[in-house]
């Protein structure tokens, strides 16, 4: 969709909505920062905004 919209779109099994970030884990943490357009949307959704790093970490945000 562009203009820093999240990657991915979860229900968690409590029923809320939350937008996910994906970044690559593997490349260092200056490599993973949020682009200009990504941290203005977080920065409007804050607290349904997640960032994950890995699969294992996406697996975890959907059973909150």
């Amino acid at each position: 969709m562009g203009r820093g919209f999240s990657d991915l779109v979860v229900k968690t099994r409590a029923g809320t909505v939350l937008l996910v970030e994906v970044k690559d884990g593997k490349k260092p943490p200056s490599a993973r920062a949020l682009t200009p357009d990504e941290a203005a949307f977080a920065n409007r959704w804050q607290a349904s905004y997640v960032i994950v790093s890995s699969v294992d970490e996406a697996i975890a945000v959907s059973r909150r």
